[in-house]
């Protein structure tokens, strides 16, 4: 009779020593044998409670196999949906600023016409048109486009007030350029009205990019 060949079992013993696997005749062996004892022929592990349950390299191969699987399914959605969402956010805010522009366009455009308007009248020095002029400066400034602040962003909105602000003081010194105190306050009303038309190309330029972007 052939006796089986044994693996080495640690001091203590293993408690998979008390089960007995079978080899391909049929015959019983001890479940730290390697082979047979009858017929020599290699034993093959149990595959039920006290196989692969309990084979500790089994659970770590198929415990990393389902983290890359959810790795892969997390990757796979966040490259999915987080385009979709930029662009829904992006369209958002688009929407929000071309129907905020609609709206406030045309009392921004009547304050940059005045400012130029000004401009004209006070050199040709046409008293009629700069008194006109004049009015529709402060009434653009102080109402007009102060009715459309704040605006969706914030960079046209500190654009439009720096605007308004320079184009409403510029306003108050109509009467003394009108007065022809020239050396006092027209250098003056052309510095604010030059500046406030500047803040406005600059907030129309903002405008033109966050709708077109």
């Amino acid at each position: 009779m052939m006796r089986g060949v044994r693996t080495a079992v640690p001091p203590g013993g293993d408690d998979e020593s008390s089960a007995m696997v079978t080899c391909p005749q049929g015959h019983a062996n001890p479940a730290e044998w390697t082979s047979c004892g009858e017929c020599g022929q290699p034993l093959r592990r149990p595959w039920g409670p006290r196989g692969w349950f309990t084979d500790a390299r089994l659970w770590a191969v198929f415990a990393g196999a389902m983290v890359v699987i959810v790795g892969v399914g997390v990757l796979v959605g966040y490259l999915l949906l987080r385009p979709d969402g930029s662009t829904n956010e992006t369209d958002d805010r688009r929407a929000v600023l071309q129907a905020w522009w609609i709206t406030a366009r045309p009392d921004v455009e009547d304050l940059r016409t005045a400012l130029r308007d000004s401009q004209r009248a006070i050199q040709t020095w046409d008293s009629s048109g700069f008194d006109d002029a004049c009015r529709r400066i402060h009434d653009a400034a102080a109402v007009g486009v102060a009715e459309h602040l704040p605006a969706p962003d914030a960079h046209i909105s500190a654009e439009l007030s720096a605007a308004a602000e320079d184009a409403h003081s510029a306003s108050h010194m109509c009467l003394a350029v009108i007065a022809q105190s020239h050396n006092d306050y027209d250098g003056e009303f052309s510095a604010a009205v030059e500046q406030a038309d500047q803040h406005l190309e600059t907030a129309r330029a903002l405008v033109d990019l966050g709708i077109t972007a």
